[in-house]
């Protein structure tokens, strides 16, 4: 399968799946507590961190690795068992001393039922990283509605029953084991006859190279929860949480399908002597032009789509999400620093880019405090705009992408982008106050897209390249032409 198809089957699904999980968040949001929430939070910053060790670049690997033979198949099998095992046994032995540090109990519950899913996500992880290596963005399409659809059934259904956040931490495990089925019957690929680690050495140096910036990038995403967690408790965390997944909400609607393509097709291309400055520049002009304008709406709006999202018990966050957006629009730029290097061999580079932001991120903490979360978003948004310098050099050290070039190519999406922008920015200024925060969505849902299209059509942005063919398979051909009509493009 080709890099453009993949990618295209990869945006629909992750939307598709994007949904079902915004479903059931929405659901949730009435059944469960900020304190649930900020529970459940709490642990997944530590399962985080332990899943670099569980994985320890073998994922990576098997999309990588040039020559990838049988032998080495089942020595990254094998190697995945071993960590993850391993990691499962330690996350086990200090899952009260976690939760003693926070003082909240229900964090070693969690982590118990974390220890189990890392018994059996090596094979996950495993079937995941063959079809990621062949594109077969089909299968994998498949694979995730399956394990979404056990998520969201397991979540809803214990949430119901008042399991709280314990309904979080299985529904994670029903997720795993159901998409380890769904490999098994779709031939995902095959298991090794016999184990071995025999190229452990390959796999050990490939790791361990990556792990130090992925490890030091988990824990600066994990910063928040970790402060907030110790000192303000699990409630700040639920409410820090929530605007913080309101933001990503975007990225997980674009980044999947990116993310899927990004790492084979540049180490690819590398391989073949291709530069990656442009293709990184593609990218990013996608990304962008998808990206920017629906951050600057969700600040403008993040209290209305917060109420009607989440409820008046969620709307504290909505100062918090407005800052945020500004953090999460500037780290777009930066996006596909992290496999641009690992494709170019140098995955350990992006350690450095990590442990800027960290302590970037822990300075403006040190300096804006907690006592009000609203001190504490503006600390992470403005390490996070400010450190995107140091990842935008790095691509002119080690890719060869210039800043000069880096900022002509994403012209394109500024020029796109001035259109939907304006329309937002006039939209909260002029609708009145007393109208229903449900209606004032539409309305700016509406008029910002009709405004999003007519801009990437005035500055012919590449975007509109990769929506034709994928407007051909899903809209019958009138609609097809009309849509080609209002695009500017040839049907």
């Amino acid at each position: 399968m080709n890099a453009r198809r993949a990618l295209g089957i990869m945006f629909l699904s992750s939307n598709a799946m994007t949904l079902m999980h915004f479903a059931v968040t929405l659901v949730l949001a009435r059944l469960l507590s900020p304190s649930d929430v900020g529970i459940f939070s709490m642990t997944v910053m530590f399962a985080n961190i332990a899943a670099l060790f569980r994985d320890f670049g073998v994922t990576t690997y098997l999309q990588r690795e040039p020559e990838l033979d049988d032998s080495k198949r089942a020595s990254a099998l094998c190697f995945l068992l071993v960590t993850s095992w391993g990691t499962a046994a330690g996350m086990y032995l200090l899952s009260d001393v976690v939760a003693g540090f926070f003082n909240e109990p229900g964090v070693g519950q969690v982590m118990r039922v974390f220890c189990l899913s890392f018994l059996i996500v090596p094979f996950a992880s495993y079937f995941y990283g063959l079809l990621a290596r062949d594109l077969q963005a089909g299968r994998q399409a498949i694979v995730s509605a399956v394990g979404t659809v056990a998520y969201g059934g397991c979540c809803l259904t214990l949430a119901a029953m008042d399991y709280g956040y314990m309904s979080l931490a299985w529904a994670n495990f029903a997720n795993i084991a159901a998409t380890i089925a769904a490999h098994v019957l779709l031939g995902s690929g095959r298991l090794p006859r016999r184990l071995s680690l025999r190229h452990w050495r390959s796999l050990l140096h490939f790791g361990g190279g990556s792990l130090l910036g992925s490890f030091l990038e988990k824990v600066n995403q994990s910063v928040p929860d970790l402060i907030l967690g110790k000192l303000s408790g699990a409630h700040s965390v639920g409410l820090f949480s929530r605007a913080n997944g309101l933001m990503g909400m975007l990225g997980q609607m674009i980044w999947p399908a990116v993310s899927y393509t990004t790492l084979p097709f540049l180490a690819r291309s590398h391989q073949e002597g291709t530069p990656l400055g442009p293709i990184i520049i593609r990218g990013l002009n996608l990304v962008c032009v998808i990206g920017w304008p629906v951050f600057l709406g969700l600040a403008l709006f993040a209290e209305e789509v917060i109420h009607v999202l989440y409820g008046s018990q969620w709307l504290a966050a909505a100062p918090l999400a407005a800052i945020l957006a500004i953090g999460f629009a500037a780290r777009l730029l930066v996006c596909l620093t992290a496999a641009a290097l690992t494709a170019v061999g140098r995955p350990y580079l992006a350690a450095q880019a990590s442990g800027v932001d960290l302590a970037a991120r822990v300075a403006a903490v040190a300096v804006f405090g907690v006592a009000e979360l609203w001190h504490f978003a503006v600390a992470i948004a403005l390490a996070d705009v400010l450190t995107t310098a140091f990842p935008i050099w790095q691509l002119r050290r080690y890719v060869g992408l210039r800043v000069r070039d880096l900022l002509l190519g994403l012209r394109q999406t500024v020029l796109a982008c001035l259109l939907p922008w304006a329309t937002v920015v006039a939209l909260r200024l002029a609708m009145p106050a007393h109208w229903h925060d449900g209606l004032m969505l539409l309305v700016v849902l509406a008029l910002g897209t009709v405004a999003w299209l007519l801009g990437m059509r005035w500055a012919r942005h590449p975007l509109l390249e990769e929506l034709q063919p994928l407007l051909a398979r899903v809209l019958p051909a009138g609609a097809q032409r009309l849509a080609m009509r209002v695009l500017g493009s040839k049907p």
